[in-house]
């Protein structure tokens, strides 16, 4: 009797294939979990500042539609205005002088609120 012999472990080819493709869809499950957290996070990063950047380009597309009037019918000195927009953000536009001046809130009393005050110069 040989107690000494040690038996050998074979790994058949349908065996060694199934552990490969469940090594491949753990992979690419991972990859694909680590993708949609990177766009979540990216995403949250855009909405963070946005604000800010929101309220400036409402108080600059304020300024435009001063320019605008002003060319067409003339605005005077003191006039001032409050637009609302549709998504119901307000610009305030006033002229002071040789200046128009817009002002805008966006998010207002809320943690992101933003504000913009932007001049422009009055161009005959």
């Amino acid at each position: 009797m040989n107690i000494h012999a040690s038996p050998t472990f074979r790994l058949r080819p349908r065996g060694a294939v199934l552990l490969v493709v469940v090594i491949v869809i753990i992979v690419v499950a991972v990859l694909g979990a680590s993708v949609v957290s990177l766009s979540k996070v990216s995403q949250h990063s855009v909405l963070s500042v946005n604000p800010s950047h929101q309220a400036f380009y409402i108080a600059e597309s304020g300024l435009r539609y001063a320019q605008q009037v002003h060319h067409t019918q003339r605005w005077p000195d003191g006039q001032e205005i409050t637009l609302t927009l549709q998504g119901g953000e307000v610009v305030e536009v006033e002229r002071n002088g040789n200046y128009f001046w817009a002002t805008s809130v966006v998010n207002a009393g809320t943690a992101r609120e933003a504000r913009a005050r932007v001049p422009v110069r009055v161009t005959d």
